[in-house]
C-alpha cells in the first residue's frame, strides 16, 4: 500500500486547461493518468480551471489548480479527495451575496436503438408545473433556480415514458435522452393503453393533436400505409365521401388545409380519386394536425394544418421493410452512411395494371358512383373496370447530415402520381382517354441549437402539382335517310399546373426562464399555368372550339412573431401575428394570433385561441354545361378575392386518471370570399357559339363542439 502511494505522488503531469469545469479536469485526469478522486460532482462543476503544468507532480498540479478556490485536497488511501475548505476560528468569516444558480439543462431526445430525434416531446421537472416542449428536431432546453440535481420527466407519444435525474450545467452541453417505444403486445388486461398511444392532445399548442403513425393498422383503412383515414376519425374531421381522404376540417373545404412535408407543401395528397394518402406511413415520422386557431408560425391556409415529419434514418443498423398488398408493393430501407449522415428511402407502386384484385374492382365502383354525382366521371370510370390502365406510385427519400451535435441538416424529397389510360375501339366508336395527377417535390433544411437560449431553421422548399386529362371520341352516326354515316367528333381537355417555391428563416430566442421569442421570415413564389378546352365537329364542321387559359403568379413576403410566456399554471401564452405583402393584390395583410392554456387544477386545463387567417391559393369549383371541375387558382382581386377566416375556440382538457382523458373543444369559424365559378357555352340567335361566366362569392360560418 505504501508503495502504491509513493508511486501515485511521483505522477507527473504534462497537460494545459483553459476555463474548464473542475469536474471535467478531474475526470480527464483520472482516465488518463488512472488516478483515483473522490468530490461532489455539482460543487465541483461550478469551478472553473485555467492552469499549464509541464511534467509537475500530481500533488503540485492539484494545489495550484486548487489555489483560488474554495476547495481543498486530501490524499487518504490511495484516493485523493476533493472538498471544501474549513473556515479558520480565529479569522472571521466573509459574508458574501450569492445570487441563486439559473440551471439550464440543453438536451435532444431521440428514440432508443435507431436515433431518430423525436420532434415536440414533452419534457416536465417533476413535482413542479414547469416544462417545455422539443423542437421540431428533438431540442429543447429547460432554466430552473434549484441549487440541487434536477428530475425531468420525459414523454412521447407511443414511448415509454422516462425519467432522469441531471446536474446543474454551466457550458453548452448537450445530454441525449433516449426513450424505448412501446411494447406492441399488449397484454388483455391493458387494452386502454393501445388506444391510448394513438394520439395525444397538446392543450398549450392550440389544441393540436397529435397522431402515432406507427399504429396506422390499429383503426380501420383501406392500407395500413395510409396516414389520412385514421384523422378522419378524429372529431371535426371528415372526409369528403366515405371513402375520399380529401379531409374537411370543421365544415371547410379540403383546399383550405395545409399540408406540409418536411418543409413544402403538397397540393395533391391521395391516390385512386382519393381511396387513400399518397403518403407511405412507413417513411413518416411524426404527424400533428391542428383543427384551427394555429399560432403565427403557419399561413398560406383558412382552415387547418397538417404538419408531417419524415424520418431521418436509423443511425446504427441497416434497416429493409418490404410488403404487399391488394393493390400494391411497397420497399422501404433506411440506415446509416459513416458515423454522421443516414438516409432513408421508400417507395410504392401499385400492379392494378397488371392485376385486378376484388379490392380494386370495390374501389373503381366507389369512385365511378361518387365521382357521378357531380357530372364529372371519366369515360375511364364509366365502363367495364377491366378496360382501363390505371396505376399509382410514390417515392419518399431523405438524406440528413448531422455535422455536429448541435446541427441538422436534411434534403427530403417525395414523388406522387397517378395514371390512368384508354383507348377503346368498337364497331361505330372509338374512345381515348390519358390522364396523370399527383404531386412531387424537394425540400432542404439546416436547423442549429446554438445554446440553451437560440435555435434557429432555414428553409428552402419546391413543389409541382400536375393535372392533365385528355379526352377524344369519335362516333359514326348514321342519317335518317340512306346508308350514309357522319363522324361525330368530341375533344375536351383540362391541364392545371402549380410551381410553388418558399424559403424559410424562423428563430427561437429564450428571454429568461418564463419567455421565447419566436420569429421568422417567408417568401412565396407560385406560379399557375391553367387551361381547358372543349370541340366538337360533324362530319368535319365545327360546331364548338373553345380554350380557356388562365396563367397567373404571385410572391408572397411575410414576417411573423410571437412571443410564449409559460410559467407556473399559465402553460402557454402565445400573442403575435403575421404581416404579408402580396405582390399581385399590391396589400398589405395582417393576421394577429392569440393562444392560451391554463392549467386550472391539477387535472384540469383551460384552452383558448383565436386568430385571423387569409388564402391566396384556392381550388375553384367550376360548372360548366352540366359538369363540375376543380381547379387551382390565385386570387387576383378582381374575379378571384382572397380567402378570410377568423377562428374562434375554447375548451378544456380533463385528465381523469387511468389512461382517460375528455377534451371538449368548442369553437366559431366564419370565413369568407369562397369562389364558385358558372360558365355555359352555347349559341345565340346569330348560331354562333358564344361563352357567359359568372362569379359567385360565398361566406360560411361553422359552429360547433368537437368531444375526443
Amino acid at each position: 500500500m505504501f508503495g502504491c502511494s509513493i508511486a501515485i505522488a511521483q505522477t507527473r503531469i504534462s497537460e494545459k486547461f483553459e476555463n474548464r469545469p473542475l469536474n471535467e479536469v478531474l475526470e480527464y485526469l483520472s482516465k488518463n493518468y488512472k488516478i483515483k478522486f473522490a468530490y461532489d460532482n455539482f460543487l465541483a462543476s461550478t469551478v472553473l480551471i485555467t492552469g499549464n503544468f509541464q511534467n509537475k507532480p500530481i500533488d503540485e498540479v492539484l494545489n495550484s489548480l486548487l489555489a483560488d478556490t474554495n476547495l481543498e485536497m486530501l490524499f487518504i488511501n490511495d484516493v485523493y479527495i476533493i472538498k471544501t475548505k474549513k473556515l479558520k476560528p480565529n479569522k472571521e468569516p466573509k459574508v458574501v451575496t450569492v445570487k441563486p444558480v439559473k440551471y439550464k439543462v440543453l438536451g435532444v431526445v431521440k428514440e432508443k436503438g435507431s436515433g431518430e430525434s423525436l420532434p415536440y416531446a414533452t419534457i416536465s421537472i417533476a413535482e413542479t408545473p414547469n416544462g417545455t416542449s422539443a423542437n421540431t428536431d428533438g431540442f429543447f432546453s429547460i432554466t430552473s433556480e434549484r441549487k440541487d440535481s434536477l428530475m425531468l420527466n420525459v414523454s412521447y407519444l407511443g414511448f415509454q415514458p422516462f425519467q432522469i435525474k441531471v446536474a446543474p450545467q454551466n457550458v453548452n452541453e448537450i445530454i441525449t435522452i433516449e426513450l424505448d417505444r412501446n411494447s406492441t403486445t399488449i397484454p388483455e388486461v391493458v387494452v386502454v393503453n393501445a388506444s391510448q398511444d394513438l394520439i395525444a392532445v397538446e392543450s398549450s399548442n392550440g389544441g393540436t393533436i397529435q397522431w402515432n403513425s406507427k399504429k396506422n393498422f390499429d383503426p380501420p383503412s383501406l392500407s395500413n400505409l395510409d396516414i389520412a383515414a385514421p384523422l378522419q376519425l378524429l372529431p371535426g374531421i371528415d372526409g369528403t365521401t366515405e371513402t375520399l381522404s380529401g379531409l374537411l376540417v370543421r365544415h371547410s373545404p379540403a383546399d383550405k388545409n395545409l399540408f406540409v412535408y418536411d418543409g413544402f407543401t403538397v397540393y395533391h395528397i391521395d391516390h385512386f380519386f382519393g381511396a387513400f394518402t399518397s403518403f407511405n406511413a412507413k417513411a413518416i415520422k411524426d404527424i400533428r394536425i391542428t383543427r384551427g386557431g394555429f399560432d403565427s408560425r403557419w399561413g398560406g391556409r383558412a382552415s387547418s394544418v397538417i404538419e408531417i415529419t419524415g424520418k431521418t434514418g436509423n443511425e446504427n443498423r441497416l434497416v429493409i421493410d418490404a410488403g404487399s398488398d391488394q393493390l400494391s408493393s411497397d420497399i422501404e430501407i433506411d440506415g446509416p452512411i459513416g458515423k454522421k449522415t443516414t438516409f432513408v428511402f421508400a417507395a410504392r407502386r401499385s400492379f392494378t395494371d397488371v392485376y385486378k384484385s376484388d379490392l380494386y374492382y370495390n374501389l373503381f365502383e366507389s369512385a365511378s358512383s361518387d365521382m357521378s354525382a357531380t357530372n364529372n366521371t371519366p369515360t375511364s370510370l364509366k365502363i367495364d373496370p377491366d378496360l382501363p390502365v390505371y396505376y399509382f406510385y410514390d417515392m419518399n427519400a431523405k438524406l440528413s447530415f448531422k455535422p455536429s451535435n448541435k446541427d441538422v441538416i436534411s434534403i427530403s424529397g417525395y414523388r406522387g402520381y397517378d395514371k390512368m389510360k384508354l383507348n377503346e375501339t368498337l364497331t361505330l366508336s372509338t374512345v381515348y382517354e390519358d390522364s396523370k395527377w399527383g404531386n412531387q417535390g424537394m425540400g432542404i433544411r439546416w436547423s442549429r441549437q446554438w445554446n440553451s437560449n437560440y435555435y434557429h431553421s432555414f428553409t428552402a422548399g419546391i413543389s409541382e402539382y400536375d393535372l392533365d386529362f385528355e379526352h377524344s371520341d369519335y362516333r359514326l352516326r348514321r342519317r335518317m335517310a340512306g346508308n350514309i354515316y357522319d363522324t361525330i367528333t368530341h375533344n375536351n381537355f383540362t391541364q392545371n399546373n402549380i410551381n410553388d417555391i418558399s424559403l424559410g428563416f424562423n428563430n427561437e430566442l429564450k428571454l429568461g426562464r418564463f419567455n421565447t421569442l419566436e420569429f421568422g421570415v417567408a417568401e412565396n413564389l407560385v406560379k399557375i399555368d391553367s387551361k381547358d378546352g372543349v370541340s366538337n365537329y360533324s362530319f368535319g364542321n365545327k360546331v364548338i372550339d373553345t380554350i380557356r387559359i388562365y396563367d397567373n403568379k404571385l410572391n408572397n413576403l411575410t414576417f411573423w412573431a410571437q412571443n410564449n410566456i409559460s410559467i407556473n399554471n399559465l402553460e402557454s401564452f402565445k400573442f403575435g401575428g403575421r404581416v404579408t405583402y402580396n405582390s399581385l393584390l399590391k396589400k398589405y395583410y395582417f393576421e394577429p394570433r392569440a393562444q392560451l392554456s391554463l392549467k386550472l387544477t391539477r387535472s384540469l386545463t383551460a384552452k383558448f385561441s383565436a386568430g385571423i387567417y387569409y388564402q391566396f391559393v384556392n381550388k375553384i369549383l367550376t360548372y360548366s354545361n352540366g359538369s363540375y371541375r376543380n381547379v387551382w387558382k390565385i386570387s387576383d382581386g378582381q374575379k378571384f378575392p382572397a380567402v378570410r377566416s377568423e377562428h374562434f375556440i375554447g375548451g378544456f382538457v380533463l385528465n381523469m386518471g387511468r389512461g382517460f382523458s375528455l377534451d371538449i373543444e368548442g369553437y366559431k369559424k366564419l370565413t369568407y370570399g369562397i369562389s364558385y365559378e358558372q360558365q355555359t357555352i352555347r349559341k345565340n340567335e346569330n348560331d354562333k357559339v358564344v361563352q357567359t361566366r359568372r362569379i359567385l362569392l360565398m361566406s360560411n360560418d361553422a359552429i360547433g363542439v368537437d368531444i375526443l
